[in-house]
């Protein structure tokens, strides 16, 4: 409720920080479980595919590969932050500008323009 409130309710704000909070959780997950592979190389259940073997020495190069790649979409996101809300700003402005409320209308303005642009044409 706290962050809702710190946001103002801008929701788009809220997405943008748990989108930024998860990418950067699973980067940094991949990379402990990438570094447990060396300091507790113990048989595991279940391992990430793409391992090969020197020796009695195991290189976990799958799980490598997705640690960096999760790392690069962090970097990303990191970095299309200022980008994606400068197009956000644009298509704000852009929205603003389109979809303006019309003027009240003045009739007595208006009739005496109708009048002076169709003046004897009409004339009986």
């Amino acid at each position: 409720m706290i962050t809702i409130v710190a946001s103002r309710g801008n929701v788009y704000l809220l997405a943008a920080l748990y989108a930024f909070g998860v990418i950067w959780s699973f980067a940094l997950i991949s990379l402990a479980v990438l570094v447990l592979r060396y300091t507790s190389p113990e048989n595991r259940q279940w391992k990430v595919p793409g391992n090969f073997h020197i020796g009695k020495t195991e290189i976990p190069v799958g799980l490598a590969i997705i640690s960096l790649i999760l790392f690069m979409t962090a970097a990303v996101a990191k970095g299309a932050k200022p980008l994606v809300g400068q197009a956000l700003r644009r298509a704000k402005a852009a929205l603003g500008r389109v979809a303006k409320a019309p003027e009240p209308f003045d009739v007595k303005a208006g009739r005496a323009r109708f009048a002076a642009a169709f003046e004897g044409r009409w004339a009986a």
